[in-house]
């Protein structure tokens, strides 16, 4: 929750649910584990870290449309279902 504030500015509120991770590499990373959440957070504006360029808020039909891994794609269609039950 302390990282979401930190690279955010959003303050979660409660974590829904956790997903499975995924493993994955970079240029500078030889392997990177990424766990993602489902997290209620209070309204506020979005303030990103130096450690991100930027952060889209799209709807469930719009995904089709982003750049992504087929990991990421999962875990986001995971979430949408989460969120619809």
């Amino acid at each position: 929750m302390r990282e979401v504030k930190e690279e955010t500015g959003l303050v979660p509120s409660r974590v829904i649910t956790v997903f499975k991770g995924f493993d994955y590499t970079t240029d500078k990373k030889p392997l990177v584990r990424q766990i993602n959440l489902l997290m209620e957070v209070k309204p506020v504006k979005v303030k990103l870290s130096a450690e991100h360029d930027d952060y889209l808020w799209a709807k469930e039909d719009e995904l089709e449309d982003i750049k992504m891994t087929e990991n990421m794609a999962d875990c986001i269609k995971d979430a949408f279902n989460k969120i619809a039950t």
